[in-house]
């Protein structure tokens, strides 16, 4: 099951990286807040990680995330050779391609921080309370390691070219639809992981994996 987790994360990863430079403004209160659909795609991949982390450990989590970073640097390299070899250049998707290798070494830098952050306070957590309290374990360790990776990606990726108060309203919107997915995504990580873990467990054993190292 690892395997499929972790094909999930890349996929998750890859269209937030595709559609992290598109922005749709939202009115709230009569102010007008930068939205970015890719933050959903970050929030299941954050999701994803807490999940692994939960029913495997930290290591395999840390794993999974080096691997992301190796699919997407390979998604670009092909893209652009099938850019190029299809005659694109100069199209939208040759744009988005073309700006994706900052987003991905922005997303590296990001990870790197808000990433570990989540994965190493869930595993903490998880020792601490034998396993249990799974719901508070998720938003303790989610939120935190979410809003230091957008604080990071949002000042690499868009600060560039904005005003401060700009940037505040796209890091406070970031921030808000992060907050309200991951207060739907703890309450259905329970259910999840309960129907999960025995197809861990069979991984544990297949593959000798320890679960709290």
């Amino acid at each position: 099951m690892i395997i499929y987790l972790s094909m999930l994360f890349v996929v998750f990863e890859t269209l937030s990286m595709i559609f992290n430079q598109f922005f749709t403004k939202v009115s709230i209160l009569g102010i007008d807040f930068p939205l970015n659909i890719s933050v959903m795609f970050f929030c299941l991949g954050f999701f994803i990680l807490d999940m692994v982390t939960e029913l495997y450990n930290n290591n395999i989590a840390n794993k999974i995330i080096y691997g992301k970073v190796i699919c997407q640097i390979a998604f670009i390299i092909f893209a652009e050779i099938g850019i190029m070899g299809s005659g694109l250049q100069d199209t939208q998707i040759s744009q988005i391609v073309d700006t994706t290798p900052w987003m991905i070494l922005n997303g590296i830098v990001a990870s790197i921080i808000g990433y570990k952050i989540t994965i190493n306070i869930m595993q903490k957590l998880k020792i601490v309370y034998h396993g249990k309290h799974l719901m508070m374990r998720y938003l303790c360790s989610s939120l935190p390691g979410e809003i230091v990776f957008s604080l990071v990606f949002a000042g690499l990726s868009f600060s560039k070219g904005k005003t401060f108060t700009e940037f505040c309203l796209i890091f406070l919107s970031l921030s808000l639809i992060k907050l309200i997915l991951s207060l739907g995504f703890s309450i259905i990580i329970v259910p999840i992981t309960k129907i999960l873990r025995p197809f861990a467990k069979r991984d544990m054993e297949h593959l000798s994996f320890v679960p709290f190292n």
